[in-house]
């Protein structure tokens, strides 16, 4: 009776590692489709011309956090925890998302600092 419940057991693991396994390597497919996108992006520009690639945000989060839970419940997991981290933000989409509040508060500031009214403001009348 044992004997029975540790196959079981070593059978749930193992396929817990497989799944983990298929998903991060979805995560990171993505990932790399997301920079050849920026990469081609990039180059459209460069060449004036008027087509673009777009990314896909979080899709590859989503994949490396499921993997990254098929991993936690694993007795002996194949990949340590660190690649889950690295892959889920090496992704270019995950960045944009980030920056792009930067980029806003930036170019708000930006055009404040040019606007006619906000120089009369900042002069002092004597």
């Amino acid at each position: 009776m044992f004997a029975r419940n540790a196959i079981n057991l070593r059978a749930i693991f193992m396929w817990a590692n497989f799944f983990s396994c298929v998903l991060l390597a979805l995560g990171l497919w993505v990932v790399a489709l997301n920079w050849a996108c920026t990469v081609a992006s990039y180059r459209l520009q460069q060449s004036r011309m008027q087509w673009g690639a777009c990314v896909v945000p979080v899709v590859a989060q989503i994949f490396v956090g499921v993997a990254a839970i098929f991993t936690s419940h694993s007795a002996a997991p194949l990949l340590p925890g660190w690649l889950f981290w690295f892959v889920a933000f090496a992704d270019v989409a995950l960045l944009q998302i980030l920056y792009v509040p930067v980029f806003l508060l930036r170019k708000e500031l930006v055009r404040k600092s040019h606007h006619p009214a906000g120089k009369l403001r900042s002069t002092v009348v004597k």
